[in-house]
């Protein structure tokens, strides 16, 4: 059980630095490089698009709080999924 923690904690941190570090590309190259952060947004749509169809959001939060809320929801929920078949 403690190796699963442990699998999980390390894939999730190495899937938040990547975005974190894929976003901070596509910022400073940008537009060359917005493919990257398209990238990590293609990745993480299915829980982006979950997010969205409970979050019941209205107006402007309909744009942004899907992909704010859904992207970790995704890091851990694939960080569980990694960790379950490697352990």
């Amino acid at each position: 059980m403690k190796t699963l923690f442990k699998a999980i904690a390390v894939s999730s941190v190495i899937q938040a630095l990547l975005c974190v570090l894929l976003a901070f590309i596509s910022y400073l190259f940008s537009p060359t490089t917005d493919f990257l952060f398209e990238w990590v947004i293609y990745l993480y749509s299915p829980t982006i698009y979950f997010v969205s169809k409970l979050g019941n959001f209205s107006g402007e939060s309909n744009i942004f709080s899907p992909i704010i809320l859904g992207i970790p929801f995704g890091i851990l929920l694939y960080g569980l999924i990694i960790g379950l078949i490697f352990t």
